[in-house]
């Protein structure tokens, strides 16, 4: 899949720097998805650029605001900023923490969370699994049964059914202080999880009443060191809530760590002014 993150210094004086995504179509290279956020391509444009200190970043896409900054062993965290804070209901795509959704002839219980990106969070119990392993396992047919899933859920998020979301993220409690989750994006799986992802399951766990939150108090985590199982390996996301007033429980900010970046090549002559970078 053919990513591009698109950057240049900010005019704002709150941000070091502006960042738009455009994810190519599968089977449309001419076309493009504008609407989604990567927080791994945030990460390789900071490392593409070279930049030292916390960078802050203003996403053109989605409207959020973060800060990439090193953690001094050679490693990068990401931070989704909400300032003023954001009131955890207002995460909630429908303003409900669980709706149903058609699948395979039923209905199934989902959480629609919208954060980076619009996410659908399933129960991996109520799909049969009982192991990352076994989810893990899951072939072709689990991810088209899933690729229908994602198409009711985008009816209901009121989005264009040809286009990258909303995503579906499978997660389990399976090991205690822990959770499992397996991730479908365009055109396939996740081989882990987007960082996008992880940071708006963290955000999930915090809303009461989500189908997440119900699994992190099952296996007894919390949001505000989220240690997740995924299949590329563990990953650790955070989210700092409070109670703010009349807006009750508010989300500050939800961040994921531990994550390298590599510039990969770079070409200064204009016919060819691409970086290549990974993360």
């Amino acid at each position: 899949m053919l990513k591009f993150a698109l950057v240049n210094p900010s005019a704002d004086a709150g941000h070091d720097l502006d960042y738009r995504f455009a994810q190519c179509l599968p089977g449309a290279p001419e076309q493009f998805d504008l609407g989604a956020g990567c927080g791994h391509s945030m990460l390789a444009s900071v490392a593409a650029l070279g930049c030292r200190g916390p960078v802050r970043v203003r996403m053109l896409n989605t409207g959020e605001r973060a800060v990439c900054s090193p953690d001094g062993a050679g490693r990068l965290r990401l931070r989704f900023v909400h300032d003023p804070p954001l009131p955890t209901r207002r995460l909630l795509t429908t303003g409900r923490p669980v709706d149903s959704l058609s699948f395979d002839g039923r209905l199934l219980p989902v959480s629609l969370v919208a954060l980076g990106n619009p996410y659908v969070f399933v129960d991996a119990a109520r799909l049969g699994f009982t192991s990352l392993e076994a989810l893990t396992r899951a072939d072709h047919r689990l991810l088209r049964r899933l690729e229908r899933l994602r198409g009711a859920a985008a009816r209901r998020f009121g989005l264009h059914l040809g286009r990258t979301l909303p995503k579906i993220a499978v997660v389990g409690a399976f090991r205690p202080g822990r959770l499992a989750v397996r991730a479908v994006t365009v055109p396939g799986w996740h081989p882990g999880i987007a960082l996008t992802g992880a940071a708006c399951l963290a955000a999930a766990c915090a809303v009461e009443g989500t189908l997440p939150h119900a699994l992190a108090r099952a296996s007894g985590c919390s949001p505000a060191a989220l240690h997740l199982d995924t299949p590329g390996g563990p990953v650790l996301a955070t989210a700092d809530t409070g109670v703010s007033g009349s807006a009750g429980k508010v989300l500050y900010g939800t961040g994921v760590g531990r994550k390298r970046a590599t510039v990969l090549r770079t070409y200064t002559d204009l016919a060819r002014w691409r970086t290549y970078a990974t993360a």
